[in-house]
């Protein structure tokens, strides 16, 4: 697969190299793994399994479809409602949809003129990961108006610190993120980023609310 092999001969990012990954490996513990980030061994491992992937790899149809970015990346039912909806709760998840539909348009246009392979792919699978992640807010929504609450990722977890740890760890994320946005205030994917755990904490403080 050229695209693979575009990576495995360049600079080897982590983030695009687990895109690849979880796009067309079979191991979804190593997946899970490696969404963690980077350490000496996952990075060894990664460059290992996608090396098992340049050949004979089952999403070779997928590799040959990033020459035509329309097929690939046709349209879907992911399209963003004109008005915003009145409910808080919908309002908070109409703005990841519509940051997330910003950040797919552009790299779709930007898409339509990059020649290289490596580039395209990158492009490429962010967008199908930006379609997964609009899906999923649209199964949050129809899961809030049927319930009037919003699903639980966690509800196994019922132990208050357990998520005032988590809370602590998104709150850190949430400094971060606008560190990054004061450097690059235009950065797509960093908005992105930050309004996922803007709506995190949120959720976690109503959480540990309701177990106090």
């Amino acid at each position: 697969m050229d695209f693979i092999k575009e990576w495995y001969n360049g600079t080897q990012d982590y983030s695009l190299g687990v895109s690849i990954y979880t796009r067309l490996g079979n191991d979804e513990v190593l997946k899970r793994l490696l969404k963690k980030g980077p350490t000496p061994f996952l990075v060894d491992r990664l460059r290992e399994e996608l090396l098992n992937l340049i050949e004979g790899t089952p999403g070779a149809d997928l590799a040959a479809s990033l020459h035509s970015p329309t097929d690939l990346l046709g349209e879907n039912a992911d399209t963003l409602s004109r008005e915003p909806p009145k409910d808080e709760t919908l309002q908070k998840l109409y703005e990841r949809k519509r940051i997330l539909h910003k950040e797919k348009d552009l790299l779709r246009h930007t898409l339509e003129g990059t020649l290289n392979v490596a580039d395209r792919g990158r492009m490429a699978f962010r967008i199908l990961e930006i379609r997964d992640e609009i899906t999923a807010i649209w199964n949050q929504e129809d899961h809030y108006r049927q319930f009037a609450r919003l699903p639980e990722e966690n509800p196994g977890v019922t132990d208050p610190n357990a998520l005032k740890h988590r809370r602590h760890i998104v709150n850190s994320d949430i400094r971060r993120m606008r560190t990054l946005l004061k450097k690059d205030p235009q950065n797509q994917r960093v908005q992105e980023r930050m309004a996922r755990y803007e709506a995190e904490y949120e959720e976690l403080k109503e959480r540990i609310k309701k177990l106090l």
